[in-house]
Order: structure tokens, then sequence, then C-alpha cells
């Protein structure tokens, strides 16, 4: 019999899709080919350029509810045909096996009875396509030719509400914005109606698949027809394959569009590291001129805007951001070989799901990931274009970003290259910064799901063959460890800076809102001056609301995925602890395997010690040595804690036996940093002594046996965690009002500073007073940080000390063993226990 043509009914549906660049030629994928070009040429300047402008009209009629209306439902909808382009590219090597499926022979009907059995449903699917093209078709239609039937075309108006850089109610730009639109509005009519109605294609192929099996299986007459058996469950797990089932699970799928963003602004080479060759020449110059230099020029501009304390404000927090970006890629490229060989381990042995119900465990989260990275993407794109975009919207001759520029850029065209080179610079700035954020969440996210395996795993222990899975299990457990270990040394550098940068930017743009003005008559009335200077309705103001929204899911990325490590890693743990107790099985009967891995108690107070290494109060080694940290601690604590003090306590000496209430009020600050100042030297004199009892807390003795020891510990240990955010909060938010007071009541004209201090010059002139406020804030919040981490660090050696009673007391309700010679040595261990939490609390 002749074989059947599946492809014969979709070929004008694929003719349809070549035409506009989402069919390569064949069985081939996108390469580096004309026709390549032409998809991506076609696709940016007639799809993204008509859904830019339609988009861009929004801002201007947002104030008009009816034209907003108008506008919104077609937006929207060009708007979805964008990403499913996006979703069909991405995916079209999947689509052109699937099409590659359907011409081999077990997929083709064997009689003419399964032919006619088909034919029905590629008959409906045909009649579908024609309908839906002609109500498509005429819709469109009408909606390009209704300015010729309402004689509006004598007002030069255009079928969609847009807004283009020029006056389209002259000519020719009517004429061609005209034409333009009419293109544009096929060009996303062809590619959406063909998507929709190949995707139906596909399920009205699987469902005809579906009754070629079942008339196979109906004529199985003889069961002893082996070969017929084989090919009808050949059949089957083929329409499963087709359907989404893959015979092994690759997790680089999940953060396939992040790779290849990363790899589009040079951060992503080839092999495992970078090579002498032109990609690395590409990521150079890129990096260099994007990047660095983007940063460089804003920087600059710092230096020309210290005396004015709002424009200051304005830029700083930019460049902090963007500074960061330049810090976090230096780390990325530095550590590119680790994560290379991070990605590389996920696809071995040990880290596949075992069936498909693993498969669904770990799909959860890997989904996820995948939403929040397309919400932080959407994020950060719309802050981008609004950033790049207020000054067109404003209708001001200014420059997205203040920066300086050895060039005088009001001229043309140095403005208008500038304004160019800004725009691009910022998205290839965010571009990279915001692939970085999500590939470390990403590298958590696989961590947790290693943890779901592997407890799985465990749970799934059977007596037979149990030697062999609980190796296996061993394995598993000791490669998620070295995974999360390396995953740690590449981002633990990036994710700090991340946490102080943010914050800082967090603050600095919350305080820029409120220095925009506008006149709004309802807080006229209400008599609210300082509602006054808010400006909820112009482009500047939702350019920094959408900043402060991406930098707060920044932060949010890490916070809720190292959250989900935190939370899953002890859940599995907790699963080996309960195979542990296993007495009776195997070459373990009659004894307890000893876990290798309790708690990780320095993961308690992790962000403790953070916090001291950046206030220079916790060296690498056991002891501060001759070596770069310990001469940034000296300059730190003695220009920042102990500078500070000594400016304060000499205006203290000035004002004794003048101004009591001024006294009072400098004395009471000044004594609170004192006692921060001495609290440092304490901790840097004992710093050997509080190195040991970390070591002490790591060993054998001072980890909890059971899970229910664990259990019982967590309480105390998650109510210092909460004591030692909520102390956090207060004193850093009390430090920032004390901060922000002489802005808040406008007396930085008079050049009052946070704090009453006595220095060795004029700090009414400029740029002493400016320099002077910045040096107090540094200080300040040094001291805050400080005192902050010595005082929650006692906090949690107290709070050791207790858990470790608690595990003690435990395990003497729990002496009683099977034997006496077994009592005897819990109780030894005991006594050892109790001798050992004795010593580290003296």
């Amino acid at each position: 019999m002749e074989k059947f043509d599946w492809k014969l009914t979709i070929r004008v549906n694929i003719i349809m899709l070549q035409l506009v660049g989402l069919w390569p030629k064949g069985d081939e994928i996108y390469r580096r080919n004309l026709y390549t070009l032409y998809a991506i040429t076609s696709t940016v300047l007639i799809m993204g350029g008509h859904n830019f402008f339609q988009a861009m009209n929004i801002f201007f009629v947002y104030n008009d509810l009816e034209a907003l209306a108008g506008t919104f439902f077609i937006t929207v909808t060009d708007l979805l045909a964008s990403v499913k382009m996006y979703f069909f590219v991405q995916n079209i090597g999947l689509l052109k096996e699937l099409m590659m499926t359907l011409n081999c022979e077990i997929i083709q009907p064997k009689t003419r009875r399964q032919i006619d059995l088909v034919r029905p449903g590629l008959t409906i699917w045909k009649m579908t396509y024609v309908t839906f093209w002609v109500m498509v078709g005429a819709t469109t239609t009408l909606m390009l030719v209704f300015p010729f039937f309402n004689n509006s075309l004598q007002e030069k108006q255009l079928p969609f509400a847009a807004w283009y850089p020029f006056s389209t109610k002259k000519s020719p730009f009517y004429e061609v914005a005209y034409l333009y639109q009419a293109v544009g509005m096929w060009y996303l009519t062809v590619a959406n109606v063909n998507m929709d109605t190949l995707i139906a294609a596909l399920m009205m192929y699987v469902g005809t698949q579906c009754d070629i099996l079942c008339d196979d299986l109906r004529n199985l007459h003889d069961l002893s027809d082996t070969k017929n058996i084989v090919k009808c469950v050949k059949h089957h797990r083929e329409i499963v394959r087709s359907c989404g089932e893959m015979q092994k699970f690759d997790w680089r799928v999940t953060i396939k569009t992040n790779l290849m963003m990363l790899r589009v602004v040079g951060l992503w080479p080839d092999g495992d590291d970078f090579h002498s060759d032109l990609y690395t020449l590409y990521a150079i110059i890129s990096i260099n001129l994007f990047i660095n230099g983007h940063v460089f020029f804003q920087t600059m501009h710092i230096f020309s805007v210290y005396k004015d304390l709002e424009a200051l404000t304005g830029t700083i927090f930019i460049t902090l951001t963007q500074m960061l970006a330049s810090v976090k890629v230096y780390c990325f490229v530095q550590n590119i070989k680790i994560l290379k060989e991070l990605l590389t381990a996920l696809n071995c042995e040990e880290f596949q799901p075992r069936n498909d119900a693993q498969r669904d465990l770990v799909g959860f989260d890997l989904g996820v990931w995948r939403t929040i990275y397309k919400a932080f993407t959407v994020l950060v794109g719309a802050t981008l274009l609004l950033f790049v975009m207020f000054p067109v919207l404003d209708e001001g001759r200014k420059l997205p970003f203040a920066a300086w520029y050895p060039f005088d850029t009001a001229k043309s065209p140095l403005y208008e290259l500038t304004y160019c080179y800004q725009a691009v610079s910022i998205w290839f700035l965010a571009t990279a910064n915001l692939n970085m954020d999500t590939i470390i969440p990403a590298l958590m996210m696989y961590t947790g799901g290693q943890c779901d395996i592997l407890c799985d795993n465990l749970k799934a222990l059977k007596r037979a063959n149990f030697s062999k899975q609980i190796v296996a299990c061993i394995r598993h457990h000791n490669a998620i460890l070295s995974f999360a270990e390396n995953s740690n040394k590449f981002f633990d550098m990036i994710v700090l800076g991340q946490f102080f940068t943010s914050s800082v930017s967090i603050g600095l743009a919350m305080f820029q809102l409120t220095l925009v003005r506008v006149v709004l008559d309802f807080f006229f009335c209400t008599g609210c001056d300082f509602l006054k200077k808010v400006a909820p309705f112009t482009s500047e103001c939702y350019s920094l609301l959408f900043y402060v929204g991406s930098a707060t899911v920044q932060i949010f990325l890490y916070c809720w995925f190292g959250n989900e490590v935190e939370y899953k890693y002890p859940t599995s743990s907790g699963s080996k602890d309960r195979m542990c107790r296993s007495r009776e099985i195997g070459i373990f009967s009659g004894s307890r395997l000893r876990c290798s891995h309790g708690p990780h108690w320095k993961s308690t107070i992790k962000l403790n010690i953070v916090m001291f290494k950046l206030v220079g109060l916790w060296p690498p080694g056991e002891n501060y040595k001759f070596e770069l940290y310990t001469l940034y601690s000296v300059v730190a604590i003695s220009v920042l804690l102990f500078g500070h003090v000594v400016f304060h306590t000499a205006e203290i000496l000035f004002l004794v036996g003048s101004d009591l209430k001024l006294l009072i009020r400098v004395l009471f600050i000044g004594l609170t940093q004192i006692l921060a100042f001495i609290k440092a030297c304490f901790v840097i004199k004992n710093i050997k002594m509080l190195k040991h009892l970390m070591a002490c807390l790591e060993s054998d003795l001072f980890q909890p046996e059971t899970v229910e020891q664990r259990e019982l510990i967590q309480p105390d240990l998650n109510t210092w965690k909460t004591v030692h955010r909520s102390f956090s909060v207060l004193v850093l938010s009390t430090a920032f009002l004390f901060m922000a007071v002489p802005i808040l009541t406008k007396m930085t004209k008079d050049h009052v500073l946070p704090f009453e201090a006595w220095y060795p010059y004029d700090t009414k002139k400029s740029p002493f007073y400016e320099i002077t406020y910045v040096y107090q804030f540094l200080a300040i919040t040094f001291r805050g940080v400080t005192s902050i981490n010595v005082d929650t660090f006692i906090a949690a050696l107290n709070t050791f000390v207790g858990t470790q009673c608690m595990i003690l007391c435990d395990n003497l309700k729990n002496i009683k063993g099977h034997s006496e010679e077994v009592t005897v040595r819990k109780l030894k261990r005991c006594i050892d226990h109790h001798k050992e939490i004795v010593r580290s609390e003296w």
C-alpha cells in the first residue's frame, strides 16, 4: 500500500509559517543562513516594531479610559502573538522531530480501513483551518479598511492607534505608517493563525494515532502473535513520547533561555572556559564597551554633582547597581569553569530521576523557577523601557541616565548617538545582570530538586538488594553536598554584594521618589504638604517604582530558593536518619549507620558571620595575620568606627559646661558608639576562642543523633533567626531615620549633619559638608552592623549551649541500651558531652 503522507494535510500551514520566517527549510532548525537573517529581520522590524509602537501609545492615553480600552485589547493580543512566536522558535527543534516521526513506519495506517478511520479527523481539521482563516482574515481586513468607510482618511486616522517618533498627520509619513500597520497586522495574523492551527493539528494527529492503535488491538485475535503485540507496544510508546515523554531527563533544558542570553552578552563560551578565540574577543569588547564604559561615565558624573544632594541621590542609586553588575560579571567570568562543571554534573547518572513520580516531583520546582524567571524578565524589561523612554515621553532633551562624557551631549548628532549608546548599554547590562541573578537561584533549585529525589529514593528502600540501594543513596548524597559546596564557591561573593547594594539602592530610590514633584488638587485641599512631593503619574515615578520592584525581586530570588534548599536538606537528612535506625537489615544487622552529616550549626549564623567578615571582624584563619584582610580590618575599624567615636567624643568635650540639653543629646549617642568600639575590640581580642567554639560545634559529640533531636532544637534556632532579623530591621531603620532627618526636615540647606560632631575643618562649606555627610552615613551603618552582629552572636552562643543541654537531656532519657555494655558506653558519651558543654560555656 502507498505510504500515507501526514504532512500533506498541513502543507498550507507550513507554507504560511515559512512565509513569516517560522519554518526553516526541510528538517533543519535555524542556522547561520539567509533564511535565519530574514526571520530575525522580519520578526524584529515588522512584528516587534508594530507591537512596540502600539504599546508606547498606552502611555499617552492612560488618562482617557475609552481610548485606553480601545488600544489595550488589540495590544494585548499582539503581544501574546509575540510570546507565542518566541516559544515556537524556541521549540522548533522538537517540532521538527515530531514532523519526522510522522513519516516513520510504525505511525503509518496499515489498511484502507485505518485510512478511512483517520480521514474524518483530518477533514474536520481542514474545515476548522479554513473557517478560522476566513474569520480572522475578515476581521483583519475590516480593521485595516475602516478609515476608508468612515471618512477618517481626510483626518489622516490610522487603523490602529500607535505612537511614532514622527507626525503621522503629514504626507508621506501617514501613508508609510498606514502601509506599515497593514503589513504588520497581516504578518501577525498569518503567524498567529498558523501557530494556533498547527497546535490543533498535532493534537489531531495524536488522536488519529490512538484510533489506529485501537484498531490494531481489536485485530489481535491470536495472543501468541508476539510480533504484532510488540508492534502495538512500540506504537503506544511512540505516541506517548510524541506527547512529551523523555528518555533522559535533561536538567539544562529548564535554563536553556538563560544560557542563550548569557551567550549573547559574552558570558557563556563554547568550551569549559574562555580561550583565545573570536568569542573571547567579542566578550572583552562588549563587556568593556557596554558595561564598564557605561559605569565609568556614570561614576564620573558623581564628581560633578556631589554638591547637589538631590542630584547626587538620583545618580548614585543607579550607579551602585551598575557597578555591582561589573563586579558580578568579573566574579562570573572568574568562576565560569566551576559553573560549567556544575551543569555537566547535573546530567550524571546519580542526578537522574528514576521514574515518572520523581520527574513530577522535581517538575513543580522547575516550573516555579520558569515562572519567576519570566516574571522577573517582564519586570526588568518594563523598568528599562520606562527609563529609556521617559525623556521621549516627557518631551525633554535629556538623556535616560545622568552621566559625564568628554563632549557636549546637548548638540546633535552627539545627543542622539549618546542616547543610543545608553539604551544599548543598559539593555546589555540588564540582560547580563538578570541572567546571572536567575542562574544562581536555578542552582539552588537544582540542589533542592536533588534533595527531593534522594528523599524519595530513601523512602523507597526495599529489603531486596538493600546494600546496593543504600550505597547508591550515599553516593547521591555526597554528590549533592559536592554540588552545593561548589555552587556556594561560585556565587557567595555575588550574593553578598547583591544584598548590600540592593538594600542601599532601594533606600536611595525610595528617597528619590519623595523628591519628584507634582501638584495634586486633592492634597492641596487636605493641606498635606509632604504628599505634594509625590508624583504618581509621571514616567520618572513609574521608572522608580518599577526599579524598586525589580531590586526587591532580585533579593527575593536568593531568599526564596535559598530557603527552599534549607527546608529540603533537613527533610532528606531526616529520611537518612530514619534509614540509619534500621538494625535488622542486611549488612547493618545489630548496628547503627552513623550519619556523617549532622545539622550545620554555622549555617544558622551564616549571615552573622558574613556581616562580621564585612566589618573586618572575622579573619579567614584562626587569628589575624599579616595579610590584606587584616589591613582592611585595621583601616575600616580605625576610620569608620574609632574615627567616628573620636570626632563625637571631641564634640562632647567642647559642650561640657555650655548647653546641657545638647550635651545630653550628644552624650547618649556617643556612649553607644564608644560601647560598639569596645565590643569590636573584645571580639578581635577573643577571635581565636570564638573560632575554636565554632570548630567544637562541628564535632561529632555536639551533633544530634536522631531526627527527633533535630526537631527538638530547631524551634530555638528558628527563634534566634527571627530575633536576629527583627533586631537588624529595628537598628538599621533607626540608623536610616537618623541619617534622613536633615533631608526630611530640609535642614541640608543649613548644612546640618545627622550627628553633632567636631571636625578639624568647616563642615558648613561644600564639598566638606557632603563628604562629612557620606562619612557619617558609612560610619553609622558600620557601627550598626557591628553592634547587631556582636550582640546577636553572643545570643547565638547562648542558644547553642541551650540546644546542647536539650540534646544531652534527650540522650539521658534514652540511655538504656540492649546490654549493659551499650548503656555504659552511652553514659560515658553523655558525661563527655556534659564536660564539653560546661567547658564551652566558660
